[in-house]
């Protein structure tokens, strides 16, 4: 991906930036920003990203990639409820 800012980049540091592709990538992208991410580097995500597919990757992240204070961050900030997905074993 081209044109990052350095306040994205500090948010995918187990990535190959330069191999992540905006629309294919895009629940890894926005999940890491809004977990890890400041304010600057969330605006890049909603600024890059349709609402509706911000709001998608957080109401269908696989499980254990979203944490539960970023989930209730963002339920505050876009009036919606996004809830924790668990891993279940066995």
């Amino acid at each position: 991906m081209k044109d990052i800012p350095k306040s994205v980049r500090a948010c995918l540091w187990s990535h190959d930036i330069a191999a992540l592709d905006a629309q294919r990538d895009k629940s890894i992208i926005i999940s890491n920003v809004l977990n890890y991410g400041t304010e600057e580097a969330a605006r890049w995500v909603f600024r890059t990203y349709k609402e509706e597919e911000v709001v998608d990757v957080l109401a269908h992240h696989a499980p254990g990639s979203m944490n539960k204070r970023s989930l209730a961050l963002w339920s505050a900030a876009l009036g919606r409820v996004f809830e924790p997905h668990t891993r279940v074993f066995g």
